[in-house]
């Protein structure tokens, strides 16, 4: 996989081995969740959480010219996956977008209550709708796309109970 030469490299000063610096800024910027996919199928891009000024959305980083573009913008007032974060202000739900590598598409929990699913395609930029859980209900685990990019697991549940996961095509 080819690399911008815009990132910076650097050594790491405890091993010696080679490091490169993807993203800069004041921003806190990180992957999507643990198990979830971060690389489009081609590896030309690297889906990421950018956290800055109250604010979380979603990015993708063009590796091979190291310019970033943002994916989402997510109107949820309360972003943080709240089991175990902080406040980090509006946006999307953190932790809990999936990038569907099959399909080329990042879907994401926003909206008042965060009830409304959306998808927006990597390539074109285009955002649609997707669903939109019940009011009475919440989006409040790690979510994944099946490898045929097919099926959307995700786990939802009344307000304040256990989760319980559902499957969507």
């Amino acid at each position: 996989m080819p690399l911008s030469d815009r990132f910076k490299r650097l050594t790491a000063p405890e091993t010696g081995r080679a490091a490169i610096q993807l993203t800069s800024g004041d921003a806190f910027c990180y992957p999507l969740y643990y198990f979830i996919p971060t690389f489009t199928k081609d590896a030309k891009y690297l889906i990421y959480h950018r956290a800055e000024k109250g604010e979380v959305q979603l990015h993708r980083l063009n590796l091979r010219d190291g310019k970033s573009v943002q994916l989402t913008h997510g109107d949820t007032p309360k972003t943080r996956w709240k089991n175990w974060c902080v406040e980090s202000g509006r946006g999307v739900l953190d932790h809990r977008s999936v990038l569907n590598v099959a399909r080329g598409e990042v879907i994401y929990f926003t909206g008042p209550l965060g009830n409304d699913a959306r998808l927006v395609d990597v390539r074109t930029l285009k955002d649609r709708p997707l669903f939109t859980l019940p009011d009475d209900r919440e989006a409040v685990g790690q979510n994944c796309a099946t490898p045929d990019g097919q099926w959307l697991i995700y786990i939802d549940n009344p307000q304040r109970a256990a989760p319980l996961p559902l499957i969507v095509q």
